[in-house]
């Protein structure tokens, strides 16, 4: 660029109409040094002025990466509390309890609203749900007698059902197994949530199964409990012929 002004200023010396002296020379030569002078400190703030703007730009870069990748960092290490919280959350104490020599399986806690219980029927409303029958009196092969189901046969009806059905798509799986009781695990497909479900064949004159089905983690399960049983239950009502107790 400084070359290109001082061959510049040169040739407007060269075609200058004035007589050729010694003093309108040395001012032409003095006039274009200035002018390259100038040029040059224009073109100098000009290329500093760019740099500046490269430095600029260039540190936004930086710091469009740096969020970047700290966000990216952030994702997987909240989703892996998520999943630390919903597969390690304490197992809650479970089972048939017994209370001035009733037994009953164990209260959802005060006012949950991720938990439903056979045992609420006299306590809190929205966590009651009715209790099922693997003999309805109504059922055609109980009135006839031809096919009355035993304990041993129900529970089995019972597993093969949590076995085999699907509930929103949670895996399932049978923890504890007894005569008259059934235990099982529900573990969400996102982020291992896990649900405790539990049965208890209360061996009474009406086939009775209570049952229980709540979230170890959370306030509110979105319906999750409730929609378990209601899908256990078509399935049980469908292939084998039980019923829900009361409504």
């Amino acid at each position: 660029t400084t070359i290109t002004l001082a061959m510049l200023c040169a040739h407007v010396v060269q075609i200058t109409r004035r007589p050729p002296s010694s003093s309108s020379s040395s001012s032409s030569r003095l006039s274009c040094c200035r002018t390259t002078q100038r040029m040059r400190i224009i073109s100098s703030s000009s290329t500093e002025t760019n740099g500046k703007e490269e430095d600029k730009e260039a540190n936004s870069i930086l710091s469009n990466r740096r969020s970047l990748v700290l966000n990216s960092s952030a994702l997987p290490l909240f989703l892996g509390v998520l999943f630390d919280v919903g597969s390690k959350a304490p197992k809650p104490q479970l089972g048939v309890q017994e209370f001035n020599g009733i037994k009953s399986l164990t209260l959802c806690p005060p006012d949950s609203v991720n938990c439903l219980s056979t045992a609420e029927e006299m306590g809190q409303a929205q966590a009651y749900a009715p209790p099922w029958t693997f003999n309805p009196p109504e059922s055609i092969r109980v009135l006839k007698q031809t096919g009355v189901y035993d304990v041993a046969t129900a529970k089995d009806q019972l597993v093969d059902i949590i076995k085999t059905t699907d509930c929103d798509g949670f895996t399932a799986e049978i923890t504890e197994e007894y005569d008259d009781y059934v235990r099982a695990t529900y573990t969400s497909p996102t982020f291992g949530f896990v649900d405790d479900v539990e049965f208890w064949f209360t061996r009474d004159d009406r086939s009775t199964v209570e049952y229980s089905s709540r979230s170890r983690t959370g306030k509110d399960d979105g319906g999750k409990n409730r929609n378990r049983i209601r899908t256990l239950r078509k399935a049980l009502t469908a292939k084998y012929d039980w019923a829900s107790v009361g409504f």
